[in-house]
């Protein structure tokens, strides 16, 4: 019966798959990530089968294999980071079954089951799995390879599982997964500063194993034990009223907001912008990566190496990259009630609260980036000129490309791997607003004049923003060309 049952389950995915609308529509960018993806396979494939010479070449005086478990290590922390953003968890894919007279342990088995066929857990195979046949294999024997290869899969294999944890709780009680990255983040330190070591526990607990094959229930008993955990919470919540009412499960209090009301439509339109993001995954996928390029400035900025290019180039992302990010789609978030914007709205307040919701959304960036002045002084001053550019410059830009991207978004799915919306006008906005700065400094460096360049950068956006009111009519006046057509793409 189970057989059977999960013989019915892998014919629907494949029928989901052949039936998709993306994958009908979007031939050309699905043989593209496909190349994409076996490119990257094949890298990683000579990576793991060269990764013994490299590891000789960075450690001459130790043992490759026990290096290799040591740097496994790491591979498990920085696999676990990739997979909370990147790794789409199919847990919406059992809301059609729950309603027929199938046991919920069933499903929710064939869900983790098919959680492990992924391409996320490819990438560790081809990249474990050379080396092992390689060097495991030639120097050591194939009972030794063959734990080895066992005991690191467990690993993975757990990191898959964890990963479902982390993203349902985040969403759910974001203070638990902060907390538990908060605990990843110890270990990370304790072992980077040999305190705690957990990676010679790894390697001695491979030497037991070898030694004594008893020794693989510890392995076993912490994959196990993930999978249990995880089985258990999915199948707490796989209930019918669950996903029926799953939005609300992402809708906060937002009384924080509400002063915006008492300043008109404008303002009314900068919260709508806030609710939308606070209330659904996508843009709040943005807010959390634009977090975390914020922590990694600590560590690039502690670097020491800060000429002109680098500052620039960086200062640009921390400053503007929620704009650059939310802003791909802005005007496709309301893609599903465009036209009631259209014929309620005051069409020109619509477009100047899209500009003062950027100001707002820089300025917090801006902000943020200012305690990287602790590393100096001239780090503030950059930051500084090139957030007016942002608001006075690039804001712009971005409003006016927005137009042409007429696609339909859902803006409740994640951000990582999700084409729909995709246009190659998104390309423009990020390219453009990455490398404007770039290109006035390289003119000035040109003329051996770099060291006025970041004045020029702040004198543009502080004039963009003092003529934001003629500025912002021009972009009106293409928005008015441009509505109907708009909301004719965004209907199909």
């Amino acid at each position: 019966m189970i057989r059977h049952q999960f013989q019915l389950f892998l014919k629907h995915q494949l029928i989901e798959i052949l039936r998709s609308r993306f994958s009908n529509s979007a031939i050309i960018i699905n043989i593209l990530l496909l190349i994409g993806r076996l490119w990257l396979l094949l890298n990683i494939f000579f990576l793991g089968y060269f990764v013994d010479k490299i590891i000789s070449d960075i450690f001459p005086f130790k043992e490759p294999i026990e290096e290799f478990i040591t740097l496994f290590f790491y591979f498990v922390f920085i696999d676990l980071l990739l997979r909370f953003f990147w790794q789409k968890n199919p847990v919406s894919s059992i809301f059609y079954y729950l309603h027929l007279p199938i046991k919920r342990k069933t499903i929710i088995n064939f869900l983790l089951f098919k959680s492990i066929f992924n391409f996320y857990n490819l990438i560790p195979l081809f990249l474990i799995l050379p080396f092992i046949i390689k060097v495991v294999f030639v120097s050591k024997s194939l009972s030794y390879a063959v734990i080895l290869a066992i005991t690191l899969f467990l690993f993975i294999f757990a990191n898959n599982f964890i990963n479902f944890l982390i993203k349902k709780y985040f969403y759910l009680v974001p203070i638990y997964s902060i907390f538990f990255i908060f605990c990843l983040l110890l270990i990370w330190y304790l072992e980077f500063e040999n305190i705690f070591s957990i990676s010679f526990l790894l390697n001695l607990l491979i030497l037991k194993i070898e030694k004594n094959a008893v020794y693989i229930l510890i392995p076993f008993a912490y994959f196990s034990f993930t999978y249990f955990i995880t089985y258990k919470f999915l199948k707490s919540r796989a209930y019918l009223d669950d996903f029926s009412n799953g939005k609300n499960t992402y809708v906060h209090n937002s009384k924080i907001l509400d002063f915006f009301d008492i300043y008109g439509q404008t303002s009314n339109f900068i919260l709508l912008e806030f609710k939308l993001i606070w209330r659904n995954k996508r843009p709040k996928t943005f807010v959390y990566t634009s977090l975390l390029l914020l922590l990694f400035g600590f560590k690039f900025y502690s670097s020491g190496v800060l000429n002109y290019d680098i500052l620039i180039y960086f200062g640009t992302i921390v400053t503007s990259i929620f704009m650059i990010q939310y802003g791909q789609f802005i005007f496709s978030w309301e893609s599903s009630y465009f036209n009631f914007i259209l014929s309620k709205s005051n069409l020109i307040n619509y477009i100047t609260a899209k500009y003062w919701f950027f100001i707002i959304i820089n300025f917090i960036c801006f902000i943020c980036s200012c305690v990287y002045s602790i590393f100096g002084l001239k780090i503030l001053l950059f930051n500084t000129c090139l957030f007016f550019f942002n608001i006075g410059f690039t804001s712009y830009i971005i409003l006016v490309l927005g137009l042409l991207n007429g696609r339909k978004i859902d803006f409740n799915r994640s951000a990582f791997f999700n084409y729909e919306g995709f246009s190659f006008h998104q390309v423009f906005i990020v390219v453009i607003s990455l490398l404007s700065p770039k290109l006035i400094n390289l003119g000035f460096n040109y003329f051996n004049l770099q060291s006025y360049s970041i004045y020029f950068i702040g004198v543009i956006g502080v004039l963009g923003f003092s003529y934001r009111k003629l500025l912002l009519s021009v972009i009106f006046k293409l928005f008015v060309k441009r509505k109907y057509i708009l909301s004719e793409n965004f209907r199909n």
